[in-house]
């Protein structure tokens, strides 16, 4: 009778599989020397067919003293050496066979350890790119903002230079931030774009620009500035504009390097970050220079309208004097007075609009003084609390726990949110809720909210509310808003508007809270 252990078909069905086995499977003798090696064992250490019989599993380990003997069950990670002396990392387990062998199972892990390694710097460029996004947000200048976003690149890379141009208005570019390149060329060079340079190329196509070694690209001649730092290895990114281009980032290496489809994605966002911070600063100079141009015109006007006001008060004041003779005449003798009463009423009223005129055209300094904002709003609904009533509107005071301290003139932050809160009521004639809402200080600022229940602010108005003669009453003339919000400024502070989700306008107003 034929045993297995002496069958020939048995035999070879075992040969066949530690033929075809999906990995790696050496046999060490009793001596430590291999006896025996599958064909995926000879292509994972490189060897020719038979190459490994023989050898030991110290030529085949770097650290063999900690390879398996055989009574391990875990999977050991060792750093094995191919027949060129190249190491790669290799999983290895190990299990005892008949007359002292060890049979060893070994794994690559070459590309699962690069697979690891790639989504680590993926996920570590996206934090960046995150972190950096954050503090353009957060106002960073913007020349700091250019010099963190090169920083960034080239240490995560690791490359030698890294530099962000930014395309002129005369169409040369200004080389804003750099790493690596030599002093008084960061700040300092312009140039002309040309397409003999990988950023010219970029900024005429708007599209990366790679090159493993700049030194026998054809492509480029026009090479001075990177010549005369050795650059070889470059990959430069543009820097999209919504009507033009706004520059170019670029990496570059003294060594040949092909830069990843990973790498360009990563410079391109941070590319991004910095090109929407350039169009938000161009944009806000543009802002800024319009409301100079706006300043300038409103002073001329204000001058006007001043003396237009000054002109006009003092033959009201005779006429209001008047009409305030008459009517006290007319009262006593029992004649009708109503007509003297319109008459003496729009007069007043004329005088509230001079003064506001005058208000505007030459606001007084203001007279800073330790307050508690709780009183401020407690007058103010005083004032309003009649009027009020007869539109059946609720005033609301939410306080802040103790008071709400701050620095500023008593009777011109009373002025602030008296208007504020007579828009509120002029917004609901027939009823609703204005509440007063006071934060206690954060960020170094105590901040009052003024909401109401009416229709809010108009779309087409909320984004120039504050604007000079903006207004959507009909007989509003503009300046409530511009007045209340230039008291804020002049404080130190800051007055907002916006609406309410559901339904109504809120007006945020922060005042430096006192030390």
């Amino acid at each position: 009778m034929t045993t297995p252990e002496h069958d020939p078909g048995c035999q070879a069905r075992k040969d066949d599989f530690f033929e075809a086995a999906p990995v790696g499977l050496v046999v060490l003798g009793p001596g430590g020397r291999v006896v025996a090696a599958n064909r995926r064992a000879e292509a994972i250490f490189d060897y020719p067919a038979g190459g490994l019989v023989g050898r030991t599993a110290a030529e085949m380990f770097v650290n063999a003293a900690d390879a398996p003997t055989g009574g391990e069950v875990c999977p050991v990670e060792l750093v094995a050496r191919r027949h060129t002396d190249e190491t790669f990392p290799a999983e290895v387990v190990a299990g005892p066979v008949h007359d002292g062998c060890v049979v060893c199972a070994v794994r690559d892990l070459s590309g699962v350890k690069q697979e690891e390694h790639t989504l680590r710097a993926r996920a570590r460029q996206q934090a960046l790119v995150a972190e950096l996004g954050r503090r353009a947000l957060t106002g960073i200048d913007l020349g700091q903002l250019m010099d963190e976003a090169v920083r960034v690149v080239a240490a995560d890379l690791g490359v030698e230079y890294a530099n962000l141009l930014e395309l002129l208005p005369d169409g040369r570019t200004a080389f804003r931030a750099g790493v690596g390149w030599r002093d008084g060329l960061v700040g300092g060079e312009t140039a002309e774009v040309t397409a003999g340079t990988p950023a010219g190329r970029v900024i005429l196509d708007q599209a990366p620009v790679l090159t493993a070694d700049l030194r026998t690209d054809d492509r480029f001649p026009a090479l001075s500035v990177s010549r005369e730092h050795g650059v070889a290895g470059s990959l430069t990114v543009p820097l999209y504009g919504q009507a033009r281009p706004l520059g170019v980032l670029g990496v570059h290496t003294a060594t040949v390097r092909r830069f990843s489809e990973a790498d360009v994605h990563f410079v391109q966002a941070v590319a991004n970050v910095v090109a929407t911070a350039i169009e938000r600063h161009r944009d806000e100079e543009r802002l800024r220079e319009r409301q100079m141009v706006r300043a300038e015109q409103m002073a001329a006007i204000g001058q006007v309208a001043a003396g237009v006001a000054h002109e006009l008060r003092n033959p009201l004041t005779s006429v209001k004097g008047l009409v305030q003779v008459n009517l006290r005449e007319a009262v006593a003798r029992g004649l009708p007075a109503e007509d003297l009463r319109v008459i003496e009423h729009e007069v007043r009223r004329m005088e509230r609009t001079l003064q506001t005129f005058l208000d505007f055209a030459r606001p007084p300094r203001p007279d800073r003084r330790r307050l508690d904002l709780t009183d401020v709003v407690e007058r103010v609904f005083v004032l309003v609390g009649g009027r009020a009533r007869k539109q059946g509107v609720a005033l609301r005071f939410a306080r802040a726990e103790g008071p709400a301290w701050a620095d500023g003139d008593r009777d011109q932050l009373q002025q602030l949110v008296l208007n504020l809160v007579l828009n509120a009521l002029d917004a609901m004639p027939h009823g609703g809720v204005v509440e007063a809402d006071i934060r206690p200080p954060r960020d170094g600022h105590v901040e009052l909210l003024v909401r109401d229940t009416g229709p809010g602010v108009a779309p087409h108005i909320l984004p120039k509310v504050f604007e000079t003669f903006v207004s959507s009453k009909e007989t509003g003339i503009g300046l409530g808003l511009p007045v209340s919000k230039q008291i804020a400024e002049d404080h130190g502070g800051s007055l907002a508007a916006y609406n309410l989700p559901a339904g109504g306008a809120c007006f945020a107003l922060r005042l430096p809270a006192p030390e």
